[in-house]
């Protein structure tokens, strides 16, 4: 509540004997945006109270070599085996600045966090330019 706070600063400022008002003024300025934060981390708690939520769990790995049938999807899951895809199939792959976007079929996709990829940068930007067929790499990550 910046506002509060410019009205606090110009009373004690401007107006002689208006330090009550400007008092109240800079508390609720600064007090109420303090509780919204705070009422809205308790209630981030309480629904994942709610809703049973674990801390975040390992969900896939993926491996990625320069061969034909290069991508591998390997799950923790013991009951659940690993897939294979080519690189032939690929639908699209899209390089953020964030992550990368791995599109097996027009509706599933693999996320893998900018930050978790190996290789990264340069070298990833090269061994998918060698094996994602032509026109189904879109690079959109900023130019430095």
């Amino acid at each position: 509540m910046p506002v509060l706070s410019a009205a606090a600063i110009a009373c004690f400022i401007f107006f002689e004997g208006a330090a009550w008002l400007g008092t109240i003024l800079l508390f609720l300025g600064l007090g109420l945006p303090g509780h919204q934060i705070r009422r809205f981390f308790q209630t981030l708690k309480l629904q994942i109270a709610a809703f049973g939520l674990e801390t975040p769990t390992h969900v896939y790995t993926l491996y990625l070599s320069d061969s034909p049938g290069g991508i591998t999807a390997s799950y923790p899951v013991e009951d659940q085996e690993d897939l294979r895809y080519e690189w032939a199939g690929i639908h699209n792959v899209y390089l953020l600045d964030a992550a990368v976007y791995l599109y097996v079929l027009p509706d599933k996709a693999f996320l893998m966090p900018g930050g978790q990829v190996r290789p990264s940068g340069q070298a990833l930007r090269q061994l998918l330019s060698a094996v994602v067929p032509a026109g189904r790499l879109h690079d959109r990550r900023k130019k430095k």
